[in-house]
């Protein structure tokens, strides 16, 4: 698209073209899961020993993801519980995929200019901002290095077939499904360029195939039988067809994020449209001309656009399929295919402007345009800023695009209610279990929603309210919510001196599962309940289990409660009202 004079002037164009990364570089508050993940240290390995463990066996509750664990216990030993520490390591991540993919693109098109306006336009793309930000959303800066590594490996190996190569590939591989499981779908790339390539080439192909599939099975095999929680819920409700359209409602809106990336979403949940078949048409109709698109290169001889499809496809398919995720971040299932998507755009209008006869004008053109969508680009970028210089500020900006987000309704409540405002915390989250869409996979669901519902309803005074929604929850599949909820029920009963009731509901709590502090207040209130009731030995073994679990500071009101449980032990005659 631009002159090609040396390599010199391409890399200095690159390096000023991709300066504005500086400003997404910011040191506000974790976000959401990283709040878990990196704030409560739930990735983080504190010795070697616990690194081993975690590099080995996995970490219960959380995906196997080792390369993810190693990277944030670096980033955790080297700068400690910074948050901008983590984000300038997601920034060095996106920066090397940037080189990448200037490197790659340069030995396929042989133009350095035109892959300097392809690796530039991704550098600032405001898909990026999402992986920057979001410094658990490394695992798709880690997926994309994976694939442009193995792609220079194949290519390196194609030129000068060497051992050591094939085991720098395979290390790059068992690093990449190491960070996400989605770098498996790098198989059907390399199946794509066996299939394209020169007949003197296939041999080596085959080699970076099977080399390829063994890590991918061995790995699965290993994976598999782990004792780690996937904690994900799928869309069961659904029927096939609904599946098929908000999967294509999903690769619609990506592909538009791309060609006009000023306002993206953050979440991708969708409302289901009112008419199936036109998207169901559609969802047989775009494949099918795919399919034809893909024989019209192949038979072209377009190697590199054959291949850049089939690396669009790995990535996206496995992400937002017939089983798609839709939660929050659902732009950043996009960053991994970007690259691919971006270089058939600049190619397409190269090849247009190609045919043109006046070279100044296309030289011009080709400047204008190259300009124009690198100032969207910008604009996108600085204009979703804000968007993420707090988790309030990006839930707020989520309500007002989507207001079905229900993950944002039930932070919003939260907020709210940790600030004593009731009465907008109800507000959010009527307005969540009242737009919350069928079959949308998320991390909070109905349930949660509700068990927010009553402890607003027990700020706001109405118990009987906030009864009902517990009781409810007291049949729910989620243990932890049937053990919070049974809590909860407890201290209602406490508060109305109902003690055969609240030793009940304790004892549901318990049996839950109920862990941590709650765990430990409530052995304290199981032993006041039993003493209220004359059953001494009861209390007095519930006492000595919470002396065991308590923590070495008490808080007044766990104090006083110890106290009089205590006195009326020794005079079972005392009476005294529970501390609070």
């Amino acid at each position: 698209m631009l002159p090609n004079d040396s390599l010199t002037a391409p890399r200095i164009a690159l390096g000023l073209l991709t300066l504005p990364l500086l400003s997404t570089l910011h040191s506000g508050e974790y976000f959401w899961t990283d709040t878990l993940e990196v704030g409560e240290k739930a990735l983080i390995a504190q010795s070697w020993q616990e690194l081993g463990d975690a590099l080995l066996h996995g970490i219960p509750g959380h995906y196997y993801r080792p390369t993810v664990v190693l990277l944030h216990s670096l980033d955790f030993w080297l700068f400690g519980d910074v948050p901008i520490a983590y984000r300038a390591t997601n920034l060095l991540l996106h920066v090397l995929n940037v080189l990448l993919m200037y490197g790659l693109l340069h030995r396929v098109t042989g133009d350095a200019w035109r892959a300097v306006a392809t690796a530039s336009l991704f550098a600032i793309h405001p898909v990026v901002l999402t992986p920057l930000a979001w410094i658990s959303d490394r695992t798709d800066l880690l997926a994309l290095l994976t694939g442009l590594l193995w792609a220079i490996c194949l290519q390196n190996y194609l030129r000068a077939p060497r051992r050591r190569t094939a085991a720098l590939a395979a290390l790059v591989m068992i690093c990449g499904l190491g960070a996400k499981e989605n770098v498996a779908a790098l198989l059907f790339v390399t199946a794509t360029a066996l299939a394209v390539c020169r007949r003197d080439q296939s041999r080596y192909v085959l080699h970076f195939l099977l080399l390829q599939a063994a890590i991918i099975v061995a790995w699965a095999c290993w994976s598999f039988g782990l004792d780690t929680n996937h904690a994900w819920r799928g869309p069961t409700d659904m029927s096939i067809a609904e599946r098929i359209v908000l999967a294509a409602i999903n690769h619609a809106e990506y592909f538009a994020n791309v060609i006009v990336p000023i306002d993206l979403r953050v979440c991708s949940a969708q409302n289901l449209p009112k008419y199936l078949w036109p998207w169901v048409l559609a969802s047989v109709a775009v494949p099918a001309a795919g399919v034809v698109l893909l024989a019209s290169l192949w038979r072209r001889r377009a190697r590199s656009s054959v291949l850049a499809v089939a690396w669009a496809a790995a990535y996206l398919a496995p992400t937002s399929g017939i089983v798609p995720l839709n939660h929050v971040r659902g732009d950043r299932y996009l960053y991994c295919a970007l690259p691919a998507i971006l270089f058939l755009l600049v190619k397409a209008v190269y090849t247009a402007l190609s045919a043109a006869r006046d070279a100044a004008r296309t030289r011009l053109v080709s400047i204008a345009l190259f300009m124009g969508a690198y100032a969207a680009c910008c604009g996108g970028l600085f204009a979703r800023r804000p968007v993420f210089a707090s988790e309030y500020a990006l839930w707020r900006y989520e309500i007002a695009a989507h207001a079905w987000c229900l993950e944002g309704h039930a932070y919003l409540a939260r907020y709210h209610l940790a600030n004593h405002r009731a009465r907008a915390a109800e507000r959010h989250i009527a307005a969540a279990l009242a737009t919350v869409p069928r079959g949308v996979a998320t991390f909070v669901d109905v349930d949660t929603a509700r068990y927010y519902r009553a402890l607003i309803r027990l700020e706001l005074g109405r118990v009987n309210d906030a009864k009902l929604d517990l009781d409810a929850l007291r049949l729910s599949d989620e243990a932890r919510l049937r053990a919070q909820a049974s809590y909860s029920l407890a201290l209602i009963a406490f508060d109305a001196e109902d003690f055969v009731g609240a030793d009940e509901h304790l004892l549901r709590a318990q049996q839950a599962g109920l862990a941590g502090d709650d765990l430990s207040d409530t052995l304290l209130l199981l032993s006041y309940a039993n003493m209220k009731l004359g059953r001494e030995a009861l209390s007095r073994r519930y006492a000595r289990a919470y002396a065991s679990v308590a923590p070495s500071e008490l808080s007044p009101g766990r104090r006083e409660l110890l106290r009089q449980i205590t006195v009326a032990l020794r005079a079972p005659s005392a009476e005294s009202s529970p501390a609070r």
